[in-house]
């Protein structure tokens, strides 16, 4: 495993850590409101973090997931008998193969699950709608829903921190 691919298993954890403590320390000093709106903040945040990350997997993915049957038709002769050979396997290939394998033509599109676009379309505007409802309704201070958006930041300079402790060593 990669260090990016252990980054990126680690960057959620601490982003929930954060967010732990932040709410602990409020509740802690007898804020219990401005906790709440921080743990809310930071929910909207991570979700917002977890949908950016599957869709930009989805889009950046190597394209071979989501062909249909009209795309395969216009692989290549070589793709399409090295698809069948898989096939033939059971679709199975060892990772040598699949690294070794030439890539999928830029002809081939592949099909971005609508799941993934709605995903990315509405990030942005629940963030900014729960931002405006606090703001204009005052159930929860507006200062702590903010405050939770700015987890994953923490999150993201704590796996800098270990980053830059394990180059060192």
């Amino acid at each position: 495993m990669t260090d990016l691919a252990k980054a990126e298993q680690r960057l959620p954890r601490w982003m929930l850590g954060c967010a732990t403590v932040g709410l602990l320390a409020a509740l802690l000093m007898g804020q219990g409101r401005f906790g709440l709106g921080f743990a809310l903040g930071a929910a909207l945040a991570i979700l917002n973090y977890y949908w950016l990350h599957e869709a930009v997997e989805t889009l950046m993915g190597d394209g071979r997931r989501g062909l249909s049957p009209p795309d395969e038709e216009r692989l290549s002769p070589p793709a399409r008998a090295e698809k069948l050979t898989a096939a033939g396997r059971g679709g199975l290939s060892s990772p040598d193969e699949e690294r070794l394998s030439p890539p999928v033509p830029a002809t081939v599109r592949a099909r971005v699950p609508k799941s993934a676009v709605a995903k990315f379309l509405v990030r942005y505007p629940l963030a900014f709608g729960a931002v405006f409802a606090f703001y204009k309704t005052g159930w929860l201070p507006f200062v702590a829903v903010l405050a939770g958006f700015f987890v994953p930041v923490a999150g993201v300079l704590v796996e800098a921190f270990i980053q830059l402790v394990e180059g060192w060593s």
